[in-house]
């Protein structure tokens, strides 16, 4: 199964053209950790078609007090939904002295080739 998926502006998350002006793709790796980081990003109930989809950033993880341990059970469960996923760890710093957070997604798909995406 070949996994593709129009190339996304990591800065501005729209949409991109290649060099010939048409929509740019990505495709195996690249695309699974792009739709990995855009099934993270997804707050929950923001999809129209489907409100189940998403992760509870602000009925339960924004402003609210929480661990780690759960925003990284919650990453993971929104990678490994996709269709092409055999295995999510995430690793997520608190940094409360900032009131944020970073880390790191790892993911292997389902032809065995690994990925990352940067929290």
């Amino acid at each position: 199964m070949l996994t593709q998926s129009l190339k996304l502006n990591s800065q501005t998350w729209d949409i991109t053209l290649d060099g010939a002006g048409h929509l740019a793709t990505v495709s195996e790796a690249a695309a699974v950790a792009q739709d990995v980081a855009s099934a993270c990003k997804t707050f929950l109930g923001e999809v129209w078609f489907n409100d189940k989809l998403g992760i509870p950033w602000m009925s339960e993880i924004l402003g609210k007090p929480t661990t780690t341990t759960f925003i990284q059970a919650q990453l993971e469960q929104q990678a490994m939904r996709l269709p092409y996923g055999a295995l999510a760890r995430a690793t997520v710093i608190a940094h409360r002295d900032k009131r944020g957070a970073s880390g790191v997604i790892a993911v292997v798909d389902t032809h065995g080739e690994s990925s990352q995406v940067s929290l």
